[in-house]
């Protein structure tokens, strides 16, 4: 199966079935006097069965109501999740076994993360409130681990939050361990049983474990400067970065630890914006380039050896660049890969000002293979998109 969900240039939710070239509208709520419904962020289930969205009713250039929309992947049931007024929902994630969505909303800088029944017959649970604020789900859905900002709540540091979902009343634990700066999404090893964070050490940063919120955060590798880290679907590598002195780009390169003998090898020293494990939990993707002109350059490696290809050079959309600053947190949502594990799907913007003549910016989805021998396919228009998982996502793997 071949399907892929993205947004469309007007804002509308479409999925596409590329072996059939078969393409139809998931649909949206019918818009008030005056007003443009605008959706966005198409956020798979991970068996494929549910594909959750943004909805957003603007009228004179502003947002007048907002929703979390759950659609069945196929038929045309759908559940509309309204927010409170004046709350912007921005980043998503189903939990493991699909019974909650974690929001995260925006109320002008504060920044509240929201667990929501997607039958839509609980009422939300605020789980976190705090600017920065990035997190991952217990790989049994019971709750997340959270590391939230200063922002909000007059809180004193930054902290690390063990959120426990109990009935209509979260319970949080705060983690002993501080943060490192500049650090954003922690995750979850099930080969370590715990939590895996960066925090300060008085002696530099260090990516640690926690395996319980009462348990010491043990070390198993030193890094720098606003790390970011992911697992591979196999759970028996962890890849992981540090930024440069100014935090905006990755400049150590790629490192991977390996849980079973706890070694650390260097895959590559070259300064990257973002990477990805493939679906097979052997092959990196890694985007490097020039983000003030959003000019990328993509590359694959074998972690079991063997020199890096090259995958070309793209110019991300917007949303697709936004997405690459925050990879370490989409990449427990986003379904990039397809299913077969031999593409990836992109979002690609042609600037007026590269083309001949005077004509608008376009935005294309495009299907690009991950080895040689098979052309780039472009299916459709559009800002985002994303694979319709055919079971279990990468991010419902053995280390989530």
């Amino acid at each position: 199966m071949r399907q892929l969900s993205y947004v469309a240039e007007d804002g509308e939710i479409w999925l596409d079935d590329l072996d059939s070239d078969r393409r139809w509208p998931v649909g949206w709520t019918a818009p008030g006097p005056g007003e443009q419904i605008v959706c966005n962020w198409p956020t798979w289930e991970q068996n494929g069965s549910r594909l959750a969205y943004f909805e957003y009713a603007v009228a004179r250039d502003e947002i007048r109501r907002t929703a979390v929309v759950v659609a069945e992947a196929e038929s045309s049931e759908r559940v509309s999740l309204r927010l409170e007024a004046g709350r912007a929902p921005i980043y998503m994630c189903w939990s493991p076994n699909g019974s909650r969505l974690a929001v995260l909303v925006q109320d002008g800088t504060d920044l509240e993360l929201l667990v929501l029944d997607p039958t839509g017959n609980a009422p939300p649970i605020a789980a976190a409130q705090g600017a920065p604020l990035y997190f991952a789900w217990l790989p049994d859905s019971s709750g997340l681990i959270a590391n939230v900002g200063v922002q909000t709540l007059n809180a004193p540091r930054p902290r690390l939050l063990w959120v426990t979902l109990d009935g209509d009343q979260p319970q949080q634990r705060l983690l002993e361990a501080q943060p490192a700066a500049g650090f954003r999404a922690p995750s979850w090893s099930t080969a370590l049983h715990g939590a895996v964070v960066a925090v300060e050490r008085p002696v530099g940063v260090e990516i640690a474990v926690q395996t319980s919120p009462d348990a010491e955060a043990e070390t198993i590798a030193e890094t720098g400067n606003a790390p970011a880290f992911l697992w591979n679907s196999e759970g028996d590598k962890l890849a992981f970065a540090s930024g440069g002195r100014q935090g905006n780009a990755l400049a150590s390169g790629i490192r991977l630890y390996r849980p079973a003998d706890g070694s650390i090898q260097q895959l590559t020293d070259e300064p990257l914006i973002a990477f990805f494990w493939c679906p097979d939990g052997k092959r990196i993707v890694w985007l490097s380039g020039e983000s003030d002109s959003r000019a990328v350059r993509l590359r694959i490696a074998d972690t079991e050896g063997g020199p890096a290809s090259e995958l070309g050079w793209l110019r991300p959309s917007r949303d697709l660049f936004l997405l690459l600053g925050h990879f370490d947190q989409y990449a427990q949502s986003a379904t990039l890969f397809s299913p077969a594990g031999d593409e990836i799907v992109l979002a690609a913007s042609r600037a007026k000002e590269l083309e001949n003549g005077s004509v608008p910016t376009v935005r294309q989805i495009l299907i690009r293979p991950l080895s040689d021998g098979r052309k780039e396919t472009s299916p459709s228009r559009g800002r985002l998109a994303f694979w319709r998982p055919s079971g279990p996502g990468p991010w419902q793997s053995k280390d989530g």
